[in-house]
């Protein structure tokens, strides 16, 4: 069931897999930013993205027998783009 979920949700993007990780790790960022009405700035805007997306590693090691280093790469394809804007706009680059 986990499989067929997640095969049609990937599936329905016409795109690499890892591109879609990409996404959907941003589009968790910036709903909880729009949902908390939250700065970008807003360092735990980032932990929902972070704790999704752990659960989806970890539902993946279960359910679909993904090894440990394969889940730690999703886990950071799915948290960098979020974490480096948080960063980049802490830092002022952006405004």
């Amino acid at each position: 069931m986990y499989a067929q979920i997640k095969s049609l949700v990937f599936g329905a993007v016409p795109t690499d897999w890892d591109a879609v990780q990409i996404l959907v790790g941003f589009v968790v960022f910036l709903i909880t930013l729009l949902v908390f009405r939250q700065s970008i700035k807003a360092w735990w805007g980032f932990l929902p993205v972070l704790i999704i997306g752990v659960v989806i590693e970890v539902a993946d090691m279960v359910f679909l027998g993904q090894g440990i280093l394969t889940a730690a790469r999703d886990l950071i394809l799915f948290t960098l783009l979020p974490l480096t804007v948080v960063f980049v706009s802490r830092q002022g680059w952006v405004k």
